[in-house]
């Protein structure tokens, strides 16, 4: 299943139901506002500007963390302020790290929603103030427009750029594993391969483990079931309601073509039991984007 772009989802049918129409309508008319105010503005500086405003009425939803948008158009400078989920990727990082901070920077730039903006400020020429909050001492770095250009693969076809971002993020969160989901399960690794990204999920306790192998038939029926959704295994004696959190939004993993796998195991990842999801799925049904 191909991908679907920001504009190719609102000119879907159906894509104006509920408050759709409103918004749409009013997004016109803001976007068509700003057109005229900007006519006098160089195409690549009036190009910036509308993504902004886009980005500013429409938020960008980036897997891993927040980011803040800004422009100085006098210096043809635009801000990022980047607020990670887990800010262990930064803590450490020195002001002369700018090797850390290409890889950082490149991730955010290759996700589908900051890429319309990342191509805007190569052709317009601009560089890029990133900041970082929660590094020591607050870092910041300035990308040049060529810097820009390499980190965010300028160039690439949506699809191409689809999988890079991908196989980045794969390695992002991998980075940060193992990671500790409480009741005893731990996100040990994630696994980019053929077909699927999987997740494997180390289970400490045997009754939970045992649970969920005896119900994995069922929760693998429940196709609807979002991955937000899906219980951590645990023994009859915990109450906790918490959830299976891996950080890579499904629809990024369904524009790369591809399924997801939680795979839990105890002992040896070979005597695992597997959710499986479908791209379809990941795309139509999980619902986490």
């Amino acid at each position: 299943m191909k991908g679907i772009s920001r504009d190719e989802m609102k000119a879907m049918p159906g894509a104006g139901s509920g408050l759709k129409p409103l918004m749409t309508a009013v997004m016109c008319i803001v976007v068509a506002a700003m057109s005229l105010m900007c006519s006098s503005c160089g195409g690549g500086n009036r190009h910036v500007q509308l993504e902004l405003l886009h980005l500013d009425f429409d938020p960008p939803m980036i897997d891993f963390a927040t980011v803040s948008l800004g422009c100085d158009y006098a210096k043809g400078e635009g801000t990022m302020t980047v607020h990670f989920d887990d800010p262990r990727v930064v803590k450490s990082m020195s002001a002369n790290d700018k090797k850390t901070a290409k890889k950082l920077v490149g991730l955010l730039l290759m996700h589908y929603d900051l890429r319309a903006l990342a191509k805007d400020f190569v052709e317009a020429n601009y560089s890029l103030r990133v900041n970082f909050p929660e590094s020591n001492n607050e870092k910041e770095f300035l990308f040049t427009p060529e810097e820009i250009k390499e980190v965010s693969k300028y160039g690439l076809s949506e699809e191409e750029l689809d999988r890079e971002y991908l196989k980045a993020a794969v390695e992002f969160e991998n980075q940060l594993c193992p990671r500790d989901l409480g009741n005893g399960v731990t996100a040990t690794k994630v696994v980019n391969d053929k077909k699927n990204v999987v997740y494997y999920f180390q289970v400490k306790n045997k009754a939970a483990m045992d649970s969920l192998r005896a119900n994995a038939d069922s929760i693998n029926a429940q196709t609807s079931m979002r991955v937000d959704q899906m219980p951590l295994p645990k023994s009859d004696s915990q109450k906790e309601n918490d959830y299976v959190s891996g950080r890579i939004r499904p629809n990024s993993i369904s524009r790369a073509q591809k399924g997801l796998i939680l795979r839990f195991y105890s002992g040896s990842p070979k005597k695992c039991v597997d959710i499986k999801y479908t791209k379809d799925e990941c795309y139509c049904r999980l619902g986490w984007y």
